[in-house]
């Protein structure tokens, strides 16, 4: 498993990139074609839980590409994950920041989200620290308030996964993913809710819980039997059937990072039917341009938006309207593509050559997995 690319969890990816994209594109469909709240669409209604997936299978997916190297060689692993990191993140969050931007100073009147669009918040946004000031946690692109919460683990992943690589009991490492759910679970019931849906600091506590959930699952896959085909399937199977009750039962929401845990396990292990449902070429592409789909969606709904308004497609005849909510899936994952294969993908390049040119030991330490974002 480790150093390798796991294809059904890179489709994992892929789902979760397009619910998140559902759940924000419905509103503006909706109010074109006249359909119901999203309150009221079960499925869409619970698309913010892709997050908290994202969440967990970040922290397993970073543990196949570098708990090993960290074990190896801490200080060099150290300084390679900080500058794949950087170059994986900053230059897309930039770009579609400066997006925004641009949406923002020529279309103000139009709602482009949550806000607040000031330069302080652009400042923070900018240098993914919005996400730890409850103020502006959803500012300018919103949904990089996950990202900014996935930096704050970013910076202590090391020592996170010092700790995790010194467990050397499956049941141990079991019970801490299982722990570490239970703490979120915990801390949000004792806030007053039984609901995931929280950003700013409790989004950070959020993300950190599941992250290493994640982890210590990745840990406890590892120490177990790489062939049992059987515990996968059953694994699947419990977390599917536990993901669809709480989605069906809003008063046990919590109970769906415990089902998204034991999925990303199962499609980390021999699963024919995770490898079908989520292996399949449609799901991997979808999976290569997730972390472009996640950040740019926001943008190219503000862009149709603001076609939308200054045309007055909403007073327009129905084929007109139909056509504009056809052209949001299409043109989220054309951008999706043409970013990941014109900024993501030529600069996630430069680090190995920068890692290759300090010598041989960087360069061995480099992952060749294509991470999670």
């Amino acid at each position: 498993m480790n150093g390798q690319r796991i294809a059904a969890l890179t489709g994992v990816r892929g789902v979760a990139a397009i619910w998140v994209a559902a759940f924000h594109g419905y509103s503006l469909g909706a109010s074109l074609l006249g359909g119901p709240p999203r309150s009221h669409v079960p499925g869409l209604r619970e698309g913010f839980l892709a997050v908290d997936l994202f969440f967990i299978l970040s922290g397993f997916v970073l543990c196949v590409a570098y708990a090993d190297k960290f074990r190896l060689d801490f200080r060099t692993s150290l300084a390679v994950f900080a500058i794949a990191r950087v170059h994986r993140i900053f230059p897309l969050h930039w770009a579609t920041l400066g997006l925004m931007l641009m949406l923002v100073a020529s279309h103000p009147h139009v709602w482009l989200g949550p806000g607040p669009f000031t330069p302080n918040a652009f400042a923070l946004s900018a240098a993914l620290v919005q996400n730890w000031n409850p103020g502006t946690a959803l500012a300018w692109n919103h949904p990089a308030w996950s990202l900014s919460a996935e930096w704050s683990a970013y910076l202590v992943f090391p020592f996170l996964v010092y700790a995790v690589n010194r467990v050397s009991s499956q049941r141990v490492a079991a019970a801490g993913a299982i722990i570490a759910l239970a703490t979120l679970a915990a801390l949000i019931l004792h806030a007053g809710s039984n609901d995931l849906n929280h950003v700013g600091p409790p989004g950070c506590a959020r993300c950190l819980c599941e992250f290493i959930a994640g982890m210590l699952a990745w840990k406890a896959a590892t120490l177990g039997d790489p062939h049992s085909t059987r515990g996968a399937e059953i694994l699947l199977a419990v977390g599917s059937g536990l993901l669809v009750f709480a989605m069906c039962e809003p008063a046990y929401q919590l109970l769906a990072p415990f089902a998204f845990l034991a999925i990303v396990v199962a499609c980390a292990l021999p699963c024919r039917s995770a490898d079908w449902i989520f292996g399949n070429r449609l799901c991997v592409f979808l999976g290569d341009i997730s972390f472009s789909i996640y950040l740019v969606h926001i943008a190219v709904l503000a862009s149709v938006a603001v076609a939308a308004d200054t045309f007055d497609v909403v007073h327009s005849g129905l084929p007109i309207r139909i056509l504009t909510v056809l052209a949001l899936p299409t043109s989220m994952l054309s951008a999706a593509y043409l970013t990941r294969t014109f900024i993501e993908t030529p600069l996630q390049a430069m680090p190995r050559a920068w890692v290759s040119s300090l010598g041989r030991k960087f360069a061995r330490a480099t992952p060749t997995l294509r991470e999670t974002r």
